[in-house]
């Protein structure tokens, strides 16, 4: 990334709300602050000359001045006392547990200019701990609204400990203005325990969305997360594991439903660095006129991670001509007793399904809609949460009603 002028309002609006953040006037919290702040400072913002946003265009960040914008999203938490979880807010657990709280605070994704803006400037967020051996059976809930023109940065840190289970539901929400949501989510996964992370992005129409993910996952621990993303005039969603530890398990699926004016966004980077671990990554995108969509995938496979066993899938479907997908997958493989695979399809609706349907006396529009349906439900089937599944069902069947011409 180049340096730029820009920089310069960032650095202001940081220095202005600085005292106002989460570990104000706590050494070790203000050092991580300036420390991300000048990480930011030395990146730049991004551009397209970098890989990993080549098909993404970052001029909203030229078109609204955001670095002077205040956070304009509201989180909305829904959970059970349950024993064994705890919650606390970001500023709560950084004035309470700095103990706890302060190496959780300290991961950094590296090069990521927008995730150290984030970590600079987050203002709010939640932390989520279960304790060893607990299984929470109901799901958390977080819900991020976000309306008018501001720019937020939130940050979610969530730890799971021995052997435990929880099931996280992510929902961001919004209806009018160009706000910026910028959020981050950092996620320590212990021996043993499993994650069921699912996420919708529903952002209104002039939205912009730019999401990472970091996740850690020891030995036998599992990762399973679902983002459905319909929201946003541009939405990118990061998203780097690493599974560290034997018999970890990783499974990232999703689906983009995307009409015109929209640019949906997914980088994914899987880092097998031990030996018998396995990944599972699964996407689906269903695109109208006009409509863009990206999918740069990498996975690597360190020297000594032998009996790594990877896959990659991309399926697109486009409904019109005019609709742009680019995928990347890439393998960077260092052992050799490894078994990987990825693969990227685009096409239309099969002609002769139409024609089938048609001859049965279906309607057009109707046949159309019973295609995109059926490839929608295959992809919701992975899903391991029947509510979750319902849900984003009704709402894909909603989005779709009226909209087979897209």
């Amino acid at each position: 990334m180049a340096k730029s002028t820009d920089i310069k309002a960032y650095m202001d609006a940081f220095e202005s709300a600085r005292g106002t953040l989460p570990g104000a006037g706590q050494a070790w919290a203000e050092d991580i602050r300036d420390e991300a702040m000048q990480a930011f400072a030395d990146l730049g913002l991004p551009t397209q000359r970098l890989e990993d946003w080549k098909y993404t265009s970052p001029n909203f960040l030229k078109d609204v001045d955001y670095a002077t914008l205040s956070s304009g999203a509201d989180i909305m938490l829904e959970a059970e006392k349950q024993p064994g979880l705890h919650i606390l807010s970001l500023k709560e657990a950084v004035a309470h547990q700095p103990d706890r709280i302060q190496t959780l605070f300290e991961q950094k994704i590296e090069g990521d200019a927008l995730f150290h803006l984030n970590r600079a400037m987050a203002s709010d967020g939640l932390v989520i701990r279960v304790e060893k051996g607990c299984r929470i059976e109901k799901p958390v809930t977080i819900r991020h609204s976000a309306t008018g023109q501001t720019a937020s940065h939130i940050h979610h840190l969530i730890l799971l400990e021995e052997r435990s289970a929880l099931t996280v539901i992510e929902e961001f929400t919004g209806e009018t203005g160009t706000n910026w949501t910028n959020p981050a989510v950092m996620v320590e996964i212990a021996e043993g325990a499993t994650l069921q992370h699912y996420k919708h992005q529903n952002a209104g129409p002039d939205a912009v969305h730019t999401a990472q993910t970091a996740v850690r996952i020891a030995a036998k621990g599992r990762y399973d997360r679902f983002a459905y993303f319909t929201g946003a005039a541009t939405a990118r969603d990061d998203v780097r594991v690493t599974l560290e530890g034997k018999d970890a398990y990783l499974s990232l699926k999703g689906l983009s439903l995307c009409k015109k004016g929209q640019s949906h966004d997914l980088i994914t980077c899987t880092d097998h660095a031990v030996a018998d671990t396995a990944s599972d990554q699964a996407f689906r995108g269903v695109l109208g006129a006009g409509a863009k969509a990206a999918f740069q995938g990498k996975v690597i496979v360190r020297q000594d991670a032998q009996k790594t066993d990877a896959n990659q899938s991309f399926k697109n479907l486009l409904l019109d001509r005019s609709a742009e997908v680019n995928t990347k997958p890439e393998l960077e493989i260092y052992a050799d007793d490894v078994k990987c695979a990825h693969g990227a399809t685009v096409g239309e609706l099969d002609k002769h399904a139409l024609f089938y349907l048609k001859s049965r006396g279906i309607a057009p529009d109707e046949a159309r809609a019973l295609l995109i349906e059926a490839f929608i439900t295959d992809q919701f089937e992975a899903i391991m949460n029947k509510s979750v599944r319902d849900n984003f069902m009704a709402h894909a069947k909603a989005w779709m009603a009226g909209r087979v011409n897209l």
